[in-house]
């Protein structure tokens, strides 16, 4: 690896470390991000062109980490089942990391939930097979994602409308298992 590339990557393990640290980023300074990395401030906005893209890359690559490590996992023979296990471990990481996940949701939502889909379709093709359309089970995997999405941005607004807390994680489970059901119905 060359000394640029080594700077670059360093940069983004720091700011990787501090969202998993739940730091607030919006007080860090580029200054400080460098300091850690051990490399010149300039270099965070030669590379990433600015500290909030530097910022959406790290939350890209820590939750992408994440959901393939999740992903692999086969706790259950059933794919609804595996699915529903993952999707509990997300949001319970999510939880445990709000700002980390706050970034990369609206970064996902404002980019369409594509690359998420595609990480949720093999499980899909797997419990449809050929049942249904490559159109339809696409169409599934976003009526599994929004509104977890849109839930997790706006848990003020949606514990006010459901009646139950949706900044407990345990109450995910129960969100969770519904919309799961409501896509491969109940086994």
């Amino acid at each position: 690896m060359d000394e640029k590339t080594a700077a670059k990557e360093k940069i983004l393990e720091v700011v990787e470390h501090l969202l998993m640290e739940n730091k607030n980023l919006t007080k860090v300074t580029n200054r400080e991000i460098a300091s850690l990395a051990g490399v010149n401030s300039a270099l965070i906005n030669y590379y990433f062109q600015s500290k909030e893209n530097l910022i959406r890359l790290a939350a890209d690559k820590c939750l992408a980490d994440i959901g393939a490590t999740l992903l692999c996992q086969k706790d259950s023979s059933i794919p609804s089942e595996r699915l529903k296990n993952m999707l509990k471990k997300f949001y319970k990481f999510c939880y445990q990391n709000p700002s980390l996940a706050e970034i990369k949701m609206t970064t996902e939502l404002k980019q369409g939930s594509v690359y998420t889909s595609q990480m949720l379709l093999p499980t899909f093709r797997e419990y449809f097979g050929e049942k249904k359309t490559d159109m339809t089970l696409k169409l599934l995997t976003f009526q599994l994602l929004f509104p977890l999405q849109v839930f997790f941005l706006n848990k003020e607004q949606f514990t006010t409308y459901f009646g139950f807390d949706f900044n407990d994680y345990r109450m995910w489970d129960t969100v969770i298992d519904q919309l799961v059901d409501n896509i491969f119905g109940k086994e």
